[in-house]
């Protein structure tokens, strides 16, 4: 049988009472004792930070005269970078949205408006590479 609100509180031998959300000592957790035992074992990670070491880990890159060492996340908008630059407009919007972000958030310390002007300058020379193209091939 459930016990409502309005029940008094019994006490129990040692003055303390037990009722309406005052369990029994004996059930309370020991101090030090934890409340979910099994739970996230100490020192798991997170994906945020197992992303970050990932981006962030260096890697050998073969160039013409030498090998060179980068972070993955270099490599990635490099890679992204050259795809803009072969005619990917998906990978060019990418690109410049996250140029976009990164002036938004602030980190940078570029004259926002002059690197819009750069901005518009390479998606202008890139339509006008791809008009050309264009034009060749009628």
């Amino acid at each position: 049988m459930k016990r409502d609100k309005g029940q008094a509180a019994q006490k129990s031998s040692t003055g303390y009472a037990v009722g309406y959300r005052r369990p029994p000592t004996w059930t309370q957790f020991q101090p030090g004792q934890s409340g979910n035992p099994k739970g996230r074992p100490k020192g798991a990670r997170n994906t945020a930070s197992l992303a970050h070491n990932a981006l962030e880990r260096t890697i050998d890159v073969k160039g013409t005269p030498t090998t060179r060492k980068m972070t993955v996340r270099e490599l990635a908008y490099r890679r992204l970078a050259e795809k803009a630059v072969r005619g990917d407009i998906k990978a060019l919007n990418f690109l410049l949205a996250l140029e976009n972000d990164e002036h938004r958030s602030g980190s940078d310390q570029h004259d926002p408006h002059k690197s819009g002007e750069h901005a518009l300058e390479i998606v202008q020379a890139f339509l006008d590479r791809q008009r050309a193209a264009k034009g060749d091939k009628q």
